[in-house]
C-alpha cells in the first residue's frame, strides 16, 4: 500500500490498483482503477494527469462512451434488438485502465448479452478512439 498523491491510497497487485466508487450514468458503481504498472515501477505524472482529467470530466466521458457504445450495439449486436434506455442496465463499467507513457485510458464493461467479451472503450489523447471487445483495449 502506498499513498500517492493523486490517487490516494492504493495497492500494487500486477498495476496499481484500488476500487473507488465513481458515478457513471447516473449509476454508482464500485470500479477497479488500473494504473498499469510492472513490479518496481511507479505511477507516472501522464496516469495522475489522466486520472485528474477523467475524474473532471466524468459526466461527459460517461455521456460519450454510451453514445459510442449504443452505435457499437446498434453495428455489432443488432439481433439482439437492445434499445439505448436499456444500455446502463445491460452493461456496467468494471475498471478504468491509465497506460503508463501515453495519454490512452481503457474502460471495461461486462454485458450481459456477451460475458466472453464484454466492451471496452480505448480513450486516446482525451478522444474515444476504439470501441470493441475488452481484450482490445488491453
Amino acid at each position: 500500500m502506498m499513498k500517492d498523491k493523486v490517487f490516494a491510497d492504493i495497492c500494487y497487485d500486477y498495476g496499481w490498483r484500488k476500487k473507488e466508487k465513481i458515478k457513471f450514468w447516473n449509476i454508482e458503481r464500485e470500479i477497479e482503477i488500473n494504473a498499469v504498472a510492472y513490479i518496481g515501477e511507479n505511477i507516472t505524472e501522464i496516469q495522475r494527469k489522466e486520472y485528474e482529467w477523467l475524474k473532471n470530466n466524468l459526466d461527459l466521458i460517461s455521456e460519450a462512451c454510451l453514445a459510442r457504445i449504443s452505435e457499437y450495439i446498434l453495428k455489432n449486436y443488432s439481433s439482439y434488438d437492445i434499445e439505448f434506455k436499456d444500455i446502463p442496465k445491460l452493461i456496467s463499467p468494471i475498471e478504468i485502465l491509465f497506460e503508463r507513457d501515453e495519454k490512452v485510458i481503457g474502460i471495461l464493461f461486462n454485458c450481459n448479452f456477451d460475458r466472453e467479451n464484454g466492451i471496452g472503450v480505448k480513450i486516446k489523447d482525451r478522444k474515444i478512439d476504439m470501441i470493441g471487445y475488452q481484450n482490445m483495449v488491453i
